[in-house]
């Protein structure tokens, strides 16, 4: 059972790797926040997420949600899984972001965690799909690295 008050923090629109998806896969992603059961679980059906988060839009596809869920997914922002044969989707870091006083019973089972070898792979895989979203234009500017950015705030303050 999803509840009714969910909150974003400031920190959601400062988000550089967030900033680099298109604005309405950044939309798509705060719709699933509030439709999301107490552990940031949902069905990962895109006609499903399509009918949750615009139920008035008639010009989106549930093809367009699936691609979103995509990009989000190589973001690090969102999982999907499947279990029994079913699809499933997990807002990564949801718990750190919303907090409560008491959680429902979840009816979504949670993920089964990859074996160990497979983390690596899955991270460098969506951290390079990522930089290739990156290059296409979108967001570009920001892909120097920490040392770069604070390096830039020493001149800045310096000078």
């Amino acid at each position: 059972m999803a509840r009714e008050i969910r909150t974003l923090k400031r920190s959601f629109f400062l988000d550089e790797k967030l900033a680099t998806l298109p604005r309405e896969v950044r939309l798509t992603f705060m719709g699933l926040i509030p439709n999301a059961d107490d552990f940031g679980r949902l069905r990962a059906d895109p006609r499903l997420l399509r009918a949750a988060i615009y139920p008035l839009d008639e010009g989106i596809t549930s093809a367009e949600i699936d691609r979103e869920i995509d990009l989000l997914e190589q973001c690090g922002r969102v999982r999907r899984y499947e279990v029994n044969g079913n699809k499933y989707l997990e807002i990564n870091n949801f718990e750190r972001h919303q907090v409560m006083a008491r959680k429902y019973t979840s009816d979504i089972p949670a993920p089964v965690l990859p074996p160990a070898d497979n983390v690596r792979t899955q991270c460098v895989d969506s951290a390079d799909a990522v930089r290739a979203h990156s290059r296409s234009g979108v967001g570009a500017e920001k892909e120097r690295s920490g040392a770069e950015r604070s390096g830039r705030a020493r001149e800045l303050s310096e000078g």
